[in-house]
Parts: C-alpha cells; structure tokens; sequence
C-alpha cells in the first residue's frame, strides 16, 4: 500500500495489518532505488524533529535490510517518516503538537502528478492518503480534489483504491461520501475511541459525542466505504463496565477490523505533561499499545484495567464473534466501486494458501468454511473481502495469542 499526504499536518495513525503480505498476496514493485531518491526530494524545511530523525533511520534500516514491502509515501518525505513512527510506536496522541494548529493543504494539480508517477512506475493496488482528517476542508474536497481525482481514475481505468482517515462526522455528509466512492475511496480509519460521553469529553472527541455512533458506522458503509475503528481503554473517566459497554459496541457496529489498544502517553504530548504533574509517570511508551502495558499510572486499579482489556480483546478476537461481524458487515456492505479487475498470479497463490492454513490447517477451520461458502453464493462480488477478512482474524488471534 502506498501512502500519500494531502496536507503536511496529518500523520497517518492508521495501522493496517498487512496480513497479505504473509500469504504473498502483495508485491509491492517499488525498488530500493526509487526510495532512495524519494528520500533525498522534498526535505522539511523546518528544522528536523525526533520524530523525522527516528522515521528516517526507520526508512534507511528497511532498505539495508532489503525488506522492500515497505511501502514509501510521495511527498513530502517527512509525512512518510511520520507515518512510519506513528505506525510503530501506536500510541494515542493529538497531532497539533507535532504539526500545530495551521492546516495546508495540496493543490488537486500536485496529488494528480503524484498518482501519475505511481502509475508510471507500474503501481497497482491500495493508495492510502495520509491526514489526520482527510474531510477537513470539505469544500475544497467537493468542488477541487474530488473531481479532479475522479476524471484521472476514469481516464487510467481505475488503477487504485483509495483509503483515508476521517472522522465520524463524514457520515453527516452524504455528498462527500458519494463523491469519494466515485473517485474510488473504498475504506476509512475512523477514530470512534470509545463509546463513553465522558472518556470522548477528556481525549476532545467533541465530534463523537451526542451522537449514534453505531448508526454512523452503519450509515458510512451503507454508502460503500468499509469502516476501520480506532478505539482506546485507559482513560480516567472509563468506568468498570467500559470492557462490556465496548465489546457490545464493536459487536453491534459490524466493525470488523477494530484496533483497540491502551491510551499510552508519549513524551511531549499534553497527556504527558498533565500526567507527569501529577505524578503519575511510570516510565517511557514501550513502543506498541497493545502489548498490555501502560507508561503511567491508572485511575482505575491496574490489574482490573489490563485484566479487562484482555477480556475485550479475546471477545473481540475469538472466531465465532469475528466472524460474525464479517457477515454481517458483508450483508449489510454496498459496494459501489467501478474498478477493472486485475488478474495477478500472486491472488490465486493466495487463494490457495488461505484453504491451506485457515481451511485445513488452523483448529477453528469450521468458521473460515461457513463464512467462504456463505460468501461465494450469497455475496459473490465480496467474496474476496471476505477472504482477506478472514486472513486478518487469524492474524489478530496469532499476534494477541501471545498475551492472553
């Protein structure tokens, strides 16, 4: 998946499970070489922060050890970087305070040259395009960018598919989604945190609240694009039943890939600050939020905290709830997208190797059978979706099975 910024704020906070890549379901083309001179071009002109410095050891790391499925964002170089801490550190932190407050956005003109030189270079498959809130400047979106990325989609035949970040607000705006279904967005990351008013009033979620969060959910992917949650458990107001309250949510919503992790507080945050005057830091952020640990002391009595969020996670994880929110995501998905099919060899190697470790092979296999023929006859044109659903359940068992 290539990432792409639109606005030199945003940092993708999106951490896709790259399950595919295990399968050899993805081949990413791009060379060593061609990352070498994106990462010469577009330097920050502001002085270099920890973050980009990390982000480009990060980078140069990957290239030294030829691990070329990283995938290199466009420009500006700096956003990649970002992206790249943000994906591995994944803890819960506002971007103004990497970014400030000034939003910038690029010009139509320039993300067009960008998708040129990908599909120049032979790129076909998912764009990401990374910013904190792609429906930030709706109007621009509406009367600008939109169209113009529509007109290009047409004219290639459409080569990509586009995924975002947004908030949970775009689901009041039924011309937006419409237009970004036509220019071939099909997936957003929607950070909905968590369903308890007050936990949302601490983290300044102040868009979530008051609000059907589950008929927005519902209502966004009616609309055609599939729906990634972002929750968090760890926050002061989280009362006892939030492991219950949020297991339930997430059930309902048909959400299946929900990213749930604990609220971490990174150095240089306001959380940081608030907590170190408090007293209340224990230590620096080890680096991944769902290894069951926390960097600061709880309202909430520890062991009930990382007991429960153990218990969200096995519920949330197990594979007969797993895979009924795919089924009911699939049943109720309105897929609206005109892209050509493609035929590579590396989808039926990955066809087969997904009947070898998840229909043969893993224990639970009876699941991974019901929701393939369920699918094939009575939701053909997902079936796909719901095969690359199924390969990312049996990752989040793999990668959880290790803490619980």
């Amino acid at each position: 998946m290539i990432n792409i910024q639109t606005s030199t704020q945003g940092v993708e906070a999106h951490r896709r499970l790259l399950m595919a890549l295990a399968w050899g379901a993805i081949l990413i083309i791009t060379t060593p070489t061609i990352i070498l001179r994106l990462l010469v071009q577009d330097l920050p002109a502001e002085p270099l922060t920890p973050y980009w410095l990390a982000g480009s050891i990060v980078a140069i790391l990957v290239l030294l050890w030829g691990m070329t499925w990283i995938s290199p964002a466009v420009k500006p170089l700096r956003g990649f970087f970002l992206a790249l801490v943000a994906f591995s550190l994944g803890f819960f932190f506002g971007i103004p305070f990497l970014y400030g407050n000034k939003v910038r956005i690029k010009g139509k003109d320039c993300i067009v040259a960008e998708l040129e030189s990908l599909h120049a270079h032979g790129w076909r498959g998912e764009v990401f395009f990374v910013d904190d809130n792609f429906i930030g400047n709706t109007r621009k979106l509406k009367k600008e960018f939109l169209p113009a990325l529509t007109e290009w989609m047409e004219r290639k035949r459409y080569p990509f598919v586009f995924n975002t970040e947004a908030s949970i607000d775009l689901a009041d705006d039924e011309e937006l989604m419409h237009l970004m279904v036509q220019a071939g967005f099909t997936a957003v990351f929607v950070g909905i945190e968590t369903p308890n008013e007050a936990s949302l009033e601490e983290c300044n979620k102040v868009q979530n609240k008051n609000r059907d969060l589950i008929g927005s959910v519902k209502k966004i992917q009616g609309f055609g694009l599939y729906v990634t949650g972002g929750f968090i458990i760890g926050f002061d107001n989280d009362p006892p039943s939030i492991f219950e309250r949020l297991s339930t949510f997430i059930q309902e919503s048909g959400i299946v890939s929900a990213m749930v992790g604990l609220l971490n507080a990174p150095r240089g945050s306001k959380l940081y600050e608030r907590l170190s005057k408090e007293g209340r830091i224990l230590q620096e952020v080890t680096g991944d939020n769902t290894d069951f640990t926390i960097n600061f002391i709880p309202r909430m009595d520890y062991e009930t905290l990382i007991r429960g969020y153990g218990r969200v996670i096995n519920s949330i994880y197990t594979s007969e709830p797993y895979y009924q929110r795919i089924k009911m995501f699939l049943r109720d998905f309105q897929y609206r997208q005109k892209k050509t099919f493609q035929f590579h060899f590396y989808y039926l190697a990955a066809f087969f190797k997904t009947i070898l470790f998840l229909g043969i092979i893993d224990e639970e296999r009876v699941y991974y059978w019901k929701i393939f023929f369920w699918s094939l006859f009575k939701r053909t044109r997902l079936f796909p979706w719901a095969l690359v659903f199924a390969v990312y359940g049996y990752q989040y068992r793999k990668v959880f099975g290790r803490y619980l």
